[in-house]
Parts: C-alpha cells; sequence; structure tokens
C-alpha cells in the first residue's frame, strides 16, 4: 500500500485531504492508492486507484465519470522527447469503485464500458467491517468540533495509519500528526474487522476485478498453495440483498479439503441473469453463459512474506451447475 508521497515524489502529492497521484491536467484524491509487488509481463507496473463510497443511496454515474477522468489524465501524462533525457518511470493505472450500498443501472453501464471495476460489498459477509467503519466515523466526526479542519484531517489520516501500521517504511511515525484519542477509538473498533483475517482479490477474463470473501481463508490457502492451478464450479444462491456467487473446487479429495469463496456481482448484472423467470432452464443458460464469458479463468494474486504466488481458478463450461435452492 502507498500512503504518502514519500514514496514517489514524482507521481504523487500529499495534498490538504489526502494523497494525491498527478496527472497530465493535475493532481487527484486517491482514497486508496496500491501497487502490485511485482511487474506483469510486456506492461509497466500496475498501480490500483480505490475510490471507496461508504453511503446509503446506491453509487450513480457521476462516480464511474469522474472514475474515467482521473484514469484518463493520469495514464496520459508522460512525454517524452527521444534522446532530450531518460525516460521517466511510468505506470499503469487501473481503477476500482468500492460501494456499501451497490451501484445504479448507469453506473455499472458506464463501468463496464470503460473498465472500472466496481465491486459491490452489500452483502451480509461484509456487515461487521461496514459496522465498524460505521462507527469509527461517527465517534472521530464527535472530536471534529476541537480542531481546525486541516488538522483534523491530518489527525485521522495519521491516527489510521499507526494502528493500521501502514506507516511507510523509513517515515518516522512522528512525522504524522497523530492524536492518542482517535488512535484509541480507531483500536477498539477495529477489532471486529480482524476476523476477516484476510480478503483476496481476483482478476477474472472480463477485465475486472472481484472482491471475494472466503468462509475460511486458511483452508483456501491450503488448498490452493498444494493446487496453485485447478479446476471449480461456480454456484449462485439468493440472499435478501441480491445474488450470490460461490466457487468451490470442482473435485476435492475429500469434504475436510473443501473451501468456499463468495463474491457479488453488480446488480445490473445478475438483475440481467435472472430477469426472466418464464423458464428455468433460460436462467441457467444465461449464467452458464456469464461464467464462461467472464470467469472461465479467475487469477487471485496473493503477496505474503516477500514472496508472490499466483493461484489459477479454471471454471470448467462443460461443468453444469445448479443454482442452490432451485
Amino acid at each position: 500500500m502507498i500512503t504518502d508521497e514519500f514514496q514517489d515524489p514524482n507521481e504523487l502529492n500529499n495534498g490538504s485531504n489526502g494523497l494525491e497521484v498527478k496527472g497530465r491536467g493535475g493532481n487527484h484524491q486517491a482514497d486508496v492508492l496500491g501497487e502490485l509487488n511485482w511487474i506483469p509481463a510486456f506492461t509497466n507496473p500496475v498501480r490500483l486507484i480505490i475510490e471507496a463510497k461508504h453511503r446509503k443511496d446506491p453509487a450513480y454515474i457521476d462516480v464511474i465519470r469522474e472514475a474515467v477522468g482521473v484514469l484518463n489524465d493520469v495514464n496520459n501524462k508522460y512525454n517524452f522527447k527521444t534522446g532530450e533525457k531518460l525516460p521517466p518511470k511510468q505506470y499503469n493505472y487501473v481503477y476500482s469503485v468500492f460501494s456499501a450500498s451497490g451501484f445504479s443501472k448507469g453506473a455499472v453501464d458506464y463501468g463496464l464500458a470503460h473498465q472500472i471495476s466496481l465491486i459491490d460489498m452489500s452483502i451480509e459477509d461484509y456487515g461487521d467491517l461496514l459496522s465498524a467503519v460505521d462507527n469509527i466515523s461517527i465517534e472521530l466526526l464527535e472530536l471534529e468540533s476541537e480542531y481546525n479542519r486541516g488538522n483534523f484531517l491530518k489527525g485521522t489520516r495519521g491516527s489510521i495509519r499507526e494502528v493500521l501500521n501502514t506507516v511507510p517504511e523509513g517515515r518516522e511515525e512522528s512525522q504524522y500528526f497523530s492524536d492518542d484519542h482517535m488512535k484509541e477509538i480507531i483500536h477498539d473498533r477495529v477489532e471486529p474487522i480482524k476476523k476477516y483475517k484476510e480478503l483476496f482479490i481476483g482478476m477474472t477474463t472480463g477485465s475486472f476485478i472481484l472482491l471475494i470473501k472466503a468462509e475460511n481463508p486458511e483452508d483456501f490457502l491450503e488448498y490452493a498453495s498444494n493446487n496453485p492451478e485447478h479446476k471449480i464450479r461456480i454456484n449462485w444462491s439468493w440472499e435478501d440483498n441480491g445474488a450470490i456467487w460461490k466457487i468451490s473446487p470442482l473435485n476435492p479429495p475429500s469434504d475436510e479439503s473443501k473451501y468456499i469463496l463468495k463474491f457479488k456481482l453488480p446488480k445490473k448484472l445478475h438483475k440481467w441473469i435472472y430477469e426472466s423467470e418464464k423458464e428455468k432452464a433460460e436462467a441457467e443458460n444465461r449464467a452458464l453463459g456469464v461464467k464462461k464469458s467472464f470467469f472461465s479463468n479467475i487469477t487471485i494474486y496473493r503477496y505474503h512474506e516477500g514472496i508472490p504466488k499466483i493461484f489459477k481458478l479454471k471454471y470448467n463450461p462443460m461443468q453444469w451447475d445448479i443454482p442452490e435452492g432451485r
């Protein structure tokens, strides 16, 4: 994770509202900025800009329009003329929007058209995480009147970084403005988040990412470490807030070695799959088509203790997966 211009002053800036990525026409705030710890073949190093929306209403098209504009600006800022000097180090920036309340139809259309990854977190599995964010925000905002705006924002960011250990290497904690009261609030409220242990990012054939939650991360990591490339089945089931998709190994040696991964698609896509209930086979054929097009290969990258790992989950289109509970 990148949190400070200290880590790359040529590309980044510490703005009044947080970390900014320099673009051709201006600087752009990034809620979260990450970078792959290794460089994929035939491309520049990859950096991921994350925009987080935690609102009652879904994220609308204006959020995605802004993402497209930012992405265009930061990826088109490099201007190099042969013979002048060594070319600057370049990055391939990609963008993802996380929304606690899903996305509007227009946002999904625009996001898919421009390869903006949309992460819908409105499922029960993330309830404790979102509640913890709510509680931290409410308690920190109660302190806002005790500071001027600049110090409040700096104190919030600095305190969060210290509690979550995201102060960049080589940067002293004392160089951040933090607050003991804020750190105490954050420390006490992040405990429920620790139960998640680890969430995974999966890259799909459709060029967008999935936020994947394992029912038990240790089960998945053990199976995937022993089988870095393996076949999977994909099932889906209805819950109160929409369709939840589940991944499991196609032929596990035993029930004890089986894992379950969960993710949620943007509402429009799973609504399209199920919008016609006239014939059961029609909905199932649509779902099968989506899985062939988007999920035939899901790649999960993991970087642990300095060692990169790649897990390839391969969907077998000849394997007919029956929807749970249908």
